[in-house]
């Protein structure tokens, strides 16, 4: 028989990270790095150990008739956080500037900038990071429930953020240059 479950993740970070933190610690590093919204928005983050963790007890529920087969499940780290103050905490780890005292831009004015940068890519060719759906992830609630994750497969993240996010900077100031 074919037997399958599903574990994904929302916004991995950790050592190594090529995805997440580096575009941010340039931001910051360059100084142009501003609060889009209100910078209150949380989002769900899991560490790659954590995340590793979650696919292995995936793994060992592919067995006939375990509760977790068909379904879908998010790994996270737990609770979610302020993504703005974590990006700041991070900046005052590394020895970098503090950017939420600057003046935050309003979620329409980034929209309709994003709205120009994807007109002039369209017109061009050229592709930007800067486009309405970028904006959205960056100003919206994005958490989810990790209780069906831990109800089925007995996922306890083996890192909390508290832990594991210090940690990933840590690894960054070791091992990263803007």
């Amino acid at each position: 028989p074919f037997l399958s479950v599903s574990v994904s993740p929302h916004q991995v970070y950790g050592p190594r990270d090529k995805l997440m933190i580096p575009p941010f610690l340039s931001a910051i590093a360059s100084g142009r790095l501003r609060v889009f919204g209100s910078g209150s928005n949380r989002i769900s983050m899991v560490h790659v150990d954590n995340y590793c963790h979650a696919m292995i007890l995936g793994y060992h529920g592919l067995q006939p008739g375990h509760k977790c087969l068909g379904k879908f499940y998010i790994a996270t780290d737990g609770p979610p956080v302020n993504l703005w103050e974590s990006l700041n905490d991070a900046a005052k780890q590394l020895g970098m500037p503090e950017f939420l005292q600057k003046t935050a831009v309003p979620t329409w004015l980034m929209m309709i900038v994003a709205t120009v940068v994807e007109v002039v890519s369209w017109v061009t060719g050229i592709q930007f990071k800067l486009n309405r759906f970028a904006v959205r992830m960056m100003v919206i609630d994005r958490w989810f429930d990790i209780t069906p994750v831990q109800q089925d497969l007995g996922y306890q993240p083996l890192k909390p953020f508290s832990q594991a996010w210090p940690e990933t900077i840590e690894w960054f100031r070791n091992n990263w240059k803007p």
